[in-house]
């Protein structure tokens, strides 16, 4: 009798075998020394008598695998080079071969499990991604988009749900999608969005969250600009002492736009862990910032703008894998210490006041306010960025700031915005006044910035090399940091140029002349303007004036013509050049009041203490608007 035969017998007679093993090893013939060869031998008799084939019909398990799945899926890869399928008919959302959870392994594993009703090895699993991941790789590279997405002029949301739904947003118009036009992957922190609904406004939002009418515009175009890619995003930086909601209102923004099972995470410890958590989410918060290290202050520069981590592959000597990506981040701090000058001008500043105890509701009630209310207040977003979309090709400003495409965005939120308060502030003039402050923050947090600035406000005006201003302003004992050379001084004032040109320091840097370059250092005194003609030695050799700067002329009353930079406007009337097509712009800039605001033009102002109380700053009561100092002293 063969093999089959006996275990048909010996399982009708009520043998029970415990696995393929214990059947072969009854019938093995006694003293046999190698049965384990024998085992193999007679192995793929017997798995072709359980997937009922003869053995001359029998497929491998990898072999039957990789049909199941050609006739579920297409498969493909990303541009970076990573395989994925898409399930035929089924949601339009890549998923990756590899991995936890949704990943084609496990997938592939539960499908086959149903059909034949046993649970393929391991072994098998692992040859049959092999060869999928061969098709994939056979297929042209596709884009593969994280939650945003733009396709033929709409903008696409990818809900996050089991279905596939998603939302297009064109020109002054919004509809929900059964299945995404565009190709959308998703991650472990990846949770659904509910279908919008209309009716709702922003007023419903604003009231669940402790954000001020000042800060609430601000809000608002950095949540619309969230759902725009392709533009840099500024980090919105939620401040305030404890008690005052923060991280509640972190969530809630990042949960409108981006939801997760962990919306906010902790502050990284590194370049490799803010990549894999950037990697993941299309907003990435971080709560609880308690200071940005410089390899830090960098990372969130180039997230905002595009950044790329390459790592070496598992289990490969030599591969690598890409992640890239363009981030909406969100922040939240009591106290952030140092703000360096690139990412000051990448940061939208919002304070949150402090909730009375009256005023404070419970973490649980807000919870739930906001679940019932997210349906409608994600349509009213969604209102509002089809407005947007509608009037952002016409909008056109006169002066760009850093962040020009978000600065463009917030003009056209204010133009579309119904639901803001006829007494709020527009988006854009918050924004853009929060440059003063800013640019105070960051030179107030480096050294070198306020021996400049000091320079400045003592001399009026300086001219000299790197080497000579950094024996100028080097103190008796260099704080740690302090740089050691000239062409670190350079480096430095380079990067805190826009803030010291913000809070009234001009830096100029003159051409070469031989071996020698200078630097101008000079301060602006409302609308006068001590402005740099060029080099030392050139104003000598033209028989100007001795002094290196010069406004109106020199000591004959010979007109002498400035060399105007953006930096360091000057007016017409300067250089001789002065008409009547001149008056308005003159106006619009002469303040007669050497304390007037220069952002709002009132005349209300306070006196507030830095240096720990050494030296006074002079500020807008009205704005914040930073006006001049006082008292200068931070010894």
């Amino acid at each position: 009798m063969d093999l089959m035969s006996l275990i048909n017998k010996a399982e009708s007679d009520g043998v029970e075998f415990k696995n393929t093993n214990d059947k072969l090893r009854i019938f093995i013939p006694q003293g046999k020394k190698h049965w384990e060869e024998i085992i193999h031998e007679r192995m793929s008799e017997l798995e072709a008598h359980f997937i009922g084939e003869t053995p001359g019909e029998k497929q491998s398990l990898a072999d039957l695998l990789v049909e199941l799945a050609m006739s579920r899926y297409r498969f493909g890869r990303t541009d970076s080079d990573d395989a994925f399928a898409v399930e035929l008919g089924g949601p339009n959302v890549a998923i990756m071969l590899r991995g936890s959870g949704d990943s084609l392994r496990s997938k592939l594993s539960r499908e086959f499990r149903k059909i034949q009703g046993r649970t393929p090895n391991s072994s098998a699993l692992t040859d049959a991604l092999t060869a999928l991941q061969g098709e994939a790789f056979a297929a042209e590279p596709e884009a593969v988009f994280l939650r945003v997405a733009e396709f033929d002029g709409s903008i696409v949301i990818d809900l996050g749900n089991s279905t596939g739904n998603a939302i297009v947003v064109k020109g002054g118009a919004w509809e929900v999608s059964e299945r995404s036009p565009v190709l959308f992957r998703r991650t472990a922190t990846t949770s659904s969005l509910p279908i919008p609904e209309n009716g709702g406004t922003l007023a419903e939002f604003r009231d669940l969250l402790n954000v001020t009418a000042e800060t609430w515009p601000l809000v608002i175009g950095w949540i619309v600009a969230a759902y725009v890619p392709g533009i840099p995003h500024p980090i919105l930086l939620l401040g305030g002492q404890q008690g005052t909601g923060k991280t509640t209102a972190a969530e809630k923004f990042k949960e409108i736009v981006d939801p997760s099972p962990a919306p906010l995470q902790n502050q990284p410890r590194d370049s490799e862990q803010w990549a894999i958590c950037a990697a993941a989410s299309h907003v990435v918060g971080v709560d609880n910032v308690s200071t940005l290290s410089p390899w830090w202050s960098d990372a969130l520069c180039k997230a905002v703008t595009g950044d790329g981590w390459l790592r070496r592959k598992l289990y490969t000597d030599g591969e690598v894998s890409v992640s890239s990506f363009k981030r909406a981040v969100l922040l939240t701090s009591i106290d952030a210490g140092a703000l360096r000058g690139d990412l000051g001008d990448r940061v939208l500043l919002v304070d949150l006041e402090s909730i009375g105890e009256v005023e404070r509701r419970t973490k649980t009630e807000i919870d739930l306010l906001f679940k019932a209310a997210k349906p409608r207040i994600f349509g009213a977003i969604l209102d509002l960025l089809a407005k947007v979309l509608q009037v952002l090709p016409n909008i056109h400003l006169e002066k760009l700031p850093r962040m020009a495409d978000f600065a463009k965005l917030l003009a056209a939120v204010d133009q579309v915005n119904d639901d803001r308060d006829k007494n709020d502030n527009l988006s854009l003039d918050i924004y853009l006044g929060q440059r003063d402050r800013i640019a105070e923050t960051v030179i107030e947090s480096d050294d070198v910035a306020i021996a400049i600035q000091a320079l400045a406000e003592t001399e009026g005006t300086w001219t000299g090399t790197a080497n000579e201003l950094l024996k100028v302003i080097t103190p008796e004992k260099p704080p740690r940091g302090w740089p050691q050379n000239c062409n670190a001084l350079g480096g430095r004032i380079k990067r805190l140029g826009p803030a010291l040109d913000q809070v009234g320091v001009c830096v100029f840097h003159h051409p070469r002349s031989g071996k020698r370059r200078e630097i101008t250092i000079s301060e602006k005194r409302g609308e006068e303007v001590v402005t740099p003609v060029t080099m030392s030695q050139t104003l000598e050799n033209k028989g100007l004036l001795d002094d290196d700067l010069v406004t109106s002329g020199d000591k004959d009353g010979k007109a002498a013509k400035p060399v105007v930079t953006e930096e360091c406007p000057v007016f017409p009337e300067e250089n001789g050049s002065y008409d009547e097509s001149d008056k308005d712009d003159k106006e619009k800039m002469t303040f007669s009041d050497p304390d007037q605001c220069k952002m709002c033009r009132s005349t209300d102002c306070r006196d507030v203490p830095i240096h720990g109380g050494n030296s006074i700053r002079r500020e807008c009561a009205r704005c914040g608007h930073h006006i001049r100092f006082v008292e200068w002293n931070t010894v």
